[in-house]
């Protein structure tokens, strides 16, 4: 799909949230990453939305989707945004764009639409040192998520281990865990075959 196309799609996509007052999800900024960023043929559209907190009935509009009851408002949201479930548009929402960083293995993104600064709109064109920063963040991420898999793993071994449910012997599996964190080595295999050796040095 032509560069141009995508772009319609982006646009559509922040007129909705600057004009209809009814959305689920108030949106704050919108933010580009993945291949929009650098191709001139691109086959999605890849976005992050920060929006206002949730007030206490979104929370529990929420609560009550995640035990099957409703659907959550991110989907609401979706609905609203995007034309069918067949367009190919990706949208990661959160409060922050911090939160959504630290559990995406996002390298960069841009800012291109935000409304505390009047519906402004950046431009889409990306440097060649902004991609090299966007591969090292890339890289970081990737190493940090590896960590956090590798620690959970430790947990579930343990568990199998001693074929426990209780909640003190967990209380105890997590105290070994964090042990092992800071003494240790160990390798994370994941399923591709792969097994990256992860250190961790005592803190």
């Amino acid at each position: 799909m032509k560069r141009e196309k995508i772009l319609a799609k982006l646009e559509r996509i922040v007129k909705t949230v600057e004009t209809e007052e009814d959305l689920p999800l108030r949106a704050k900024e919108i933010y580009v990453f993945g291949s929009t960023l650098w191709k001139d043929e691109l086959e999605d559209l890849d976005l992050i939305l920060i929006h206002e907190p949730p007030t206490g009935e979104e929370i529990q509009i929420t609560v009550k989707a995640l035990f099957g009851y409703g659907t959550l408002l991110c989907q609401k949201m979706n609905r609203r945004l995007k034309r069918s479930n067949t367009e190919r548009i990706q949208i990661i929402y959160g409060t922050s764009l911090e939160d959504v960083l630290s559990t995406h293995p996002i390298g960069y993104c841009q800012l291109y639409w935000s409304r505390a600064k009047g519906g402004w709109r950046g431009d889409l064109n990306i440097s060649i040192e902004n991609l090299r920063e966007a591969i090292l963040k890339l890289r970081e991420r990737i190493d940090s998520l590896q960590s956090v898999i590798a620690k959970y793993q430790l947990v579930v071994d343990e568990i199998k281990a001693r074929n426990c449910i209780d909640w003190k012997e967990l209380l105890e599996i997590q105290k070994i865990v964090e042990q092992r964190a800071k003494y240790r080595s160990y390798r994370y295999r994941d399923p591709g075959g792969r097994s990256p050796e992860i250190s961790y040095s005592r803190s």
